[in-house]
């Protein structure tokens, strides 16, 4: 089952800057999660529609064709940012999508050759999940939190810049009233993953001066 299938990132995928919509961001995982681990990322990743709506039934069998074939065209337009030592890298995370005829229910798309290494034959500095770990998972936020608990697993607490934080969720030029991103983004993403997932979660806001300047994670498995 890909329930079950890993999902790999090198780690500075974990801490770049981007905003992929709920479902095209699954697509993404479930793309990595499809590929066998230390073997090379094929030309084409193929993914069907019945794959995802058994990953992700909310999405509905109805909806689910037109959910994935829209999810993989937004994709193309889509673009990360990383921060490697020495300077700051942006491209796209695919390079071309592949057309089937309507009703063959299946979406097909190539990584970017940027992004391939980040991706496959992964040994130090990378973060690993189970794809059914966040598949019952509603907003993008939860997700991205999520991947950070996940990387910094072993240390039960995470200090993030406010800035920083913004700016991996693809959010820097948003919710400028923190009382708005404490309220839509950072309590919404930590109630689902209390709810959802295998961690215990609180936070806290950190002053400095009378603004908010960083924010404190701290976890602990159930």
């Amino acid at each position: 089952m890909l329930k079950n299938s890993v999902v790999r990132k090198d780690n500075r995928i974990i801490g770049a800057s981007y905003k992929l919509t709920l479902n095209e961001q699954r697509l993404v995982l479930t793309a990595i999660a499809k590929i066998p681990f230390g073997e090379k990322i094929p030309d084409e990743v193929e993914i069907t529609a019945q794959e995802f709506l058994a990953l992700f039934p909310d999405v509905g069998e109805k909806n689910v064709h037109n959910e994935i074939q829209d999810a993989v065209d937004n994709l193309y337009e889509r673009s990360i940012r990383i921060e490697d030592p020495i300077k700051k890298k942006k491209f796209r995370w695919i390079s071309s999508t592949m057309s089937y005829k309507k009703g063959e229910g299946r979406v097909g798309f190539a990584f970017s050759k940027e992004i391939i290494p980040y991706l496959q034959q992964l040994k130090t500095q990378f973060t690993k999940y189970r794809l059914g770990d966040i598949s019952n998972l509603k907003s993008i936020y939860s997700i991205r939190l999520f991947e950070m608990l996940m990387q910094f697993q072993n240390t039960t607490i995470i200090v993030i810049s406010l800035e920083k934080f913004k700016e991996r969720l693809g959010i820097h030029d948003k919710y400028s009233d923190y009382k708005n991103l404490r309220k839509r983004v950072i309590e919404r993403a930590v109630k689902e993953l209390n709810q959802k997932s295998h961690f215990n979660i609180a936070f806290k806001s950190v002053r400095e001066g009378r603004s908010i300047k960083k924010l404190e994670f701290f976890f602990s498995e159930k």
